[in-house]
């Protein structure tokens, strides 16, 4: 029997368009593709793909956070892409330094993790330069221009990166705050099924504790992205303002959320058959509802609407049904305990309707801004300090960092010798990006990303050679390459999978665009 495809909603698809990671996804897709095209047109498609092999790697360094973060990192990511980029044209002759370099670069690195993700990111987007750089090793005199491509395409990521910042100055606020309202809305949800009699609460519970990590790491990529912006908390619009009030409201109501706890299974054996619970849970899911579409409307940046729906009503049909409930001395079963969860709700629905306050301008325009407000909020926010002793500190085998460290320079040695042995070098590039890709500090991941990498190349090589057998006009197999590459750059921090399929899919296209010369590319890549 086969499972049911799950169920896609509109908000779903709003959630998804409207996203941080769909935005990032269309961002590096233009940033990628317009040199390429752009190469083409002129007549030197090479530099093209070099300028884009360059807006690659800096877009890797462009995760989540705040935009001076975000600025920092990327500049970071271009320096170090143009030097070893530069280190490696002048090695690539030599085998034995190279692989020298090879082993040297990815352990410092891969240790660029002690100083948290951000600072790992830059070193994955370090290591890439390195093993593109392989591909086509420059020759001595064309070492210089092919980094200084490398740096322009790095340099064109981030003006692109800064330009959007600079146009969309709350958009990153929005969306991480509308996410933080979906994952706050699927744990109402979770809190729903507690009071359905269908459920099994083990099963509840586990899923409940899986999405409550979800929620505090969107409340915690808000933090990032508001309380360590000054932009956002010091200056007076009306924008700042409710970005800050209403992730201080959310917060506030996901603790009440989680501090009320009942003895669910004492509930359905003394109530259950009340059907008291069963709507008590449809009030709850619909809250939920509420909040998720709350949470859609501000990540899209639009108004909410139709007017919000008044839950007090239901509320009342509750408290008249519990008012009327008699208590059983027999068993002892009183409804204190309803009334504790009416009480409870009520507070829920007030605190709910609070959220709307972010669409009313009229309600945050008298209050006066705050100068100090970074300050008082920061002391909510991880912070992640850049003490340079942090790398000699972690150079013991009780750091998980050391640990994958090691793992990773045996491993990328090991590729490169026997890359050498076996092709001379040819397919070293593709040993050890596969070898960098996949290595991850935990075994269980690493095992998890080996099989996604197999199963998402099988799939995505025959999606594309379905699209390419099926479809003769070259302006539609564009068309797909241009989605594919979208779709495979809007997944690549969520869904792995995802990814390999359309980035299978759309190099397979786009090779059959380049032509017969570069056939060989899509061997490596299958095999």
């Amino acid at each position: 029997m086969h499972a049911p495809l799950p169920h896609v909603s509109r908000r779903d698809l709003s959630y998804f368009f409207f996203s941080q990671h769909f935005s990032d996804g269309l961002r590096t897709t233009l940033a990628i593709l317009l040199p390429a095209l752009v190469g083409a047109q002129w007549g030197d498609f090479a530099a093209g793909i070099t300028i884009s092999t360059g807006a690659v790697c800096v877009s890797a360094t462009d995760t989540p956070g705040p935009a001076q973060h975000k600025r920092n990192g990327m500049l970071a990511g271009l320096g170090l892409v143009f030097v070893v980029a530069i280190v490696t044209g002048l090695v690539a002759p030599y085998r034995w330094l190279l692989g020298l370099q090879v082993v040297f670069l990815a352990f410092t690195l891969t240790m660029l993790l002690v100083w948290g993700a951000r600072a790992g990111s830059v070193g994955s987007a370090t290591l890439l330069a390195m093993v593109l750089s392989l591909a086509h090793p420059p020759v001595l005199a064309e070492v210089l221009p092919h980094a200084l491509l490398l740096l322009l395409g790095g340099a064109w990521y981030l003006v692109l990166a800064l330009l959007q910042q600079q146009l969309q100055p709350y958009r990153a606020a929005q969306q991480a705050l509308g996410e933080c309202l979906h994952a706050m809305a699927d744990f109402l949800h979770l809190k729903a099924t507690f009071y359905e009699e269908s459920t099994d609460l083990e099963d509840d519970y586990r899923r409940l504790v899986a999405q409550q990590i979800t929620v505090n790491e969107k409340q915690e990529a808000v933090r990032e992205v508001i309380f360590r912006s000054r932009q956002l908390v010091n200056e007076s619009t009306s924008t700042s303002r409710r970005l800050v009030l209403t992730f201080v409201e959310a917060v506030d109501l996901y603790e009440h959320i989680t501090a009320g706890y009942y003895d669910y299974a004492a509930l359905r054996r003394d109530f259950g058959h009340t059907g008291l619970l069963s709507d008590i849970a449809a009030l709850i899911t619909r809250l939920a509802t509420d909040l998720d579409y709350l949470g859609s409307a501000i990540q899209a940046n639009r108004n909410y609407g139709s007017p919000a729906p008044d839950r007090t009503a239901e509320w009342d049909r509750l408290q008249v049904r519990i008012a009327a409930l008699p208590t059983d001395a027999a068993t002892g079963t009183h409804p204190r305990v309803l009334r504790k969860i009416l009480v409870n709700l009520r507070d829920l629905i007030r605190r709910t309707t609070n959220l709307r306050r972010y669409f009313d301008e009229s309600l945050v325009a008298e209050q006066p801004a705050e100068p100090g407000r970074a300050d008082t909020h920061l002391q909510f926010v991880a912070r992640q300090e850049l003490h340079f002793n942090a790398f000699t500190e972690n150079l013991t085998l009780s750091s998980s960092v050391f640990r994958h460290a090691i793992r990773m320079t045996v491993a990328c040695g090991v590729a490169f010798v026997l890359a050498e042995i076996f092709w001379h070098g040819q397919h070293n590039y593709w040993v050890l990006m596969t070898v960098t890709i996949m290595l991850k500090p935990g075994f269980s991941l690493t095992r998890q990303r080996n099989i996604e990498r197999i199963i998402g190349t099988l799939v995505g090589g025959v999606l594309g050679a379905l699209i390419l057998k099926g479809v003769d006009s070259n302006n539609v197999r564009f068309g797909f390459l241009v989605v594919f590459m979208v779709v495979a750059y809007s997944f690549q921090r969520t869904k792995y999978i995802v990814t390999v399929i359309f980035l299978t899919a759309y190099l397979l296209i786009m090779f059959t665009f380049l032509g017969s010369g570069y056939l060989g590319i899509i061997e490596e890549r299958v095999t």
